[in-house]
């Protein structure tokens, strides 16, 4: 169930939409084999902000369930490869945030 978004400050999505979209099933497909995940699992959205000046411009936040195997060792090696892969893609400074959720407190409800 990852839950990804990818936040873009609009100063370097205006230069580079094409590449925001580009980028979109790349982080899925290293999101997919880093967690063993099918692409069905993953949510994906690039969300265009404003952010002030100094801020990192590029900023993904990760979601995902608390399950065996997932150790902190493994995860900060994820985020630390999405972290460059959306940085070389985008040509700036990036920054992932994880954060994880135990499946007993997680709840979700689906269109029907």
């Amino acid at each position: 169930m990852p839950n990804v978004k990818l936040y873009v400050d609009d100063g370097v999505f205006r230069d580079r939409p094409s590449t925001v979209d580009a980028l979109l099933p790349r982080l899925r497909d290293l999101i997919c084999s880093g967690l063993g995940v099918t692409t069905e699992a993953c949510h994906i959205v690039a969300l265009v902000v404003r952010s002030l000046p100094g801020q990192t411009p590029v900023n993904i936040e990760l979601c995902l369930l608390h399950k065996p195997g997932r150790t902190r060792a493994a995860l900060e090696l994820l985020c630390g490869d999405l972290r460059d892969l959306a940085a070389r893609a985008l040509d700036a400074p990036a920054a992932v945030r994880c954060t994880l959720a135990e499946p007993e407190n997680y709840i979700v409800i689906r269109a029907g």
